[in-house]
């Protein structure tokens, strides 16, 4: 029997889909992500967010500091729905998603050459 080594604890459907499949597995809890403390730059207003963690650590640093400038002066170019999902509900401006940071890069370069950019890792 093949098995899949997970290290991420999965979910209950992901766990039907391996057993239904005849795979089996193993998962336990590998990556534990911790939030770094930083100051939002006063020149960052276009933002490249590439994963949920580095969004939740600009709305985390964002809240941390009461002289931040409103929400509306910043406007994110992410990878994925999740992330713009997350921004979005956050109240940030999302102008460009796309699936892969490959082609938000492309993106940026054609489209968006004239902006300087803040890029937040997660």
């Amino acid at each position: 029997m093949k098995t899949v080594l997970s290290t991420r604890i999965l979910t209950l459907p992901q766990i039907e889909l391996l057993q239904n499949s005849g795979i089996g597995f193993v998962e336990y809890d590998a990556l534990h992500i911790s939030l770094l403390d930083f100051e939002i730059p006063n020149n960052a207003e276009h933002i490249i967010v590439t994963s949920k963690n580095g969004a939740k650590s600009f709305v985390k640093a964002f809240n941390a500091n009461p002289n931040t400038f409103s929400k509306d002066t910043y406007q994110f170019y992410c990878v994925g729905e999740i992330t713009q999902r997350f921004l979005e509900e956050s109240g940030f401006l999302v102008v460009e998603t796309t699936s892969s940071a490959s082609e938000l890069g492309d993106m940026i370069v054609s489209k968006f050459y004239i902006h300087k950019f803040i890029f937040i890792s997660g």
